[in-house]
């Protein structure tokens, strides 16, 4: 879920920059020559075309996101994304960072096991599915991606109250309502009174501010993402110019959500059975060779006696 979630948004997003992709990453562009190393599009600079890498991105988004060769795409991805920031920081918004990351830690990690073209393919062919521990895809990517995802609030939201002091008020969400800059909202009036912004303002800080301990509670766990992807939904609507961003941290709290609490939520709308289907693995072949058999009266219980 947590793959195909942000596979989606990462897609939308190239398809976004399809338009001004030259315009942001040629020498000719917005940002100028290429000054950074760590760009791809610095080495590759008149041999390959830049409008080539923007085709290799799509490539990889719809693969990353049906889940086709995940591990490589991820790479790719993520290369890409690096390279994208490095090349022209003028146009870097919340998002990239957020999506380096989770791709960063997507690398190390197993997400084509489930709900993928490679799981179906590999049941297809049925390779054995080894039932061995060590043969399990490892969890901490998963778990410093959850970490690192929850630090973002525990570093924001202090930098947030001190440098603004509209969030102790509680008159923020009215000023970024009536801004012309960020607001899209065709009703502002209904927060000139001041009680529904001040709500909305405390509800964000308590939202933000209980998650990063909340989420980790099997008790409060749904509570904290519920409220939380309520809060950054509600952005995206309202709000302009931090769409990606704020579902991009929609997305990345489907890694929060229990797999077999998703599976049930698929069955329910779907028909009992239906993650079976799409989560389908070959069973392991058992040994069905036996040893040889005991002779009768061998061993302590078959001795005759004398």
């Amino acid at each position: 879920m947590f793959r195909i979630s942000l596979g989606v948004l990462i897609t939308m997003a190239y398809f976004c920059l399809a338009p001004n992709w030259n315009a942001y990453y040629s020498d000719n562009g917005v940002g100028g020559p290429y000054i950074d190393s760590w760009s791809i599009f610095y080495f590759t600079k008149g041999v390959i075309p830049l409008d080539l890498f923007w085709w290799i991105a799509v490539a990889a988004s719809l693969g990353f996101t049906l889940g086709y060769k995940t591990r490589v795409c991820t790479i790719v991805l993520y290369i890409l994304e690096v390279s994208m920031i490095h090349s022209n920081r003028m146009i870097v918004n919340g998002e990239d960072f957020t999506c380096r990351m989770l791709l960063f830690y997507s690398c190390f990690t197993d997400l084509g096991r489930a709900l993928s073209l490679d799981a179906w393919l590999k049941a297809k062919k049925k390779i054995p599915v080894s039932n061995d521990p060590s043969a399990w895809p490892v969890a901490w990517p998963i778990r410093l991606m959850q970490i690192n995802f929850a630090l973002i609030y525990v570093i924001s939201l202090p930098n947030k109250i001190v440098d603004d002091h509209a969030w102790l008020t509680g008159d923020a969400i009215y000023l970024s309502i009536v801004s012309n800059m960020w607001s899209r909202w065709p009703w502002p009036g209904i927060f000139y009174g001041g009680m529904l912004s001040k709500i909305m303002t405390y509800m964000t800080v308590l939202a933000e501010g209980t998650f990063p301990v909340l989420v980790w509670f099997n008790k409060t766990k749904m509570y904290s993402i519920a409220l939380l992807a309520s809060l950054h939904i509600g952005i995206a609507i309202m709000l302009q110019n931090v769409t990606f961003f704020t579902l991009s941290m929609v997305a990345s709290l489907c890694m929060f959500i229990p797999g077999k609490m998703l599976r049930g939520w698929m069955d329910k709308v779907f028909h009992q059975g239906f993650s079976e289907l799409l989560v389908k693995e070959a069973p392991v072949q058992e040994n069905t060779q036996r040893g040889p058999k005991a002779k009768p009266g061998r061993g302590r219980k078959g001795r005759r006696r004398r």
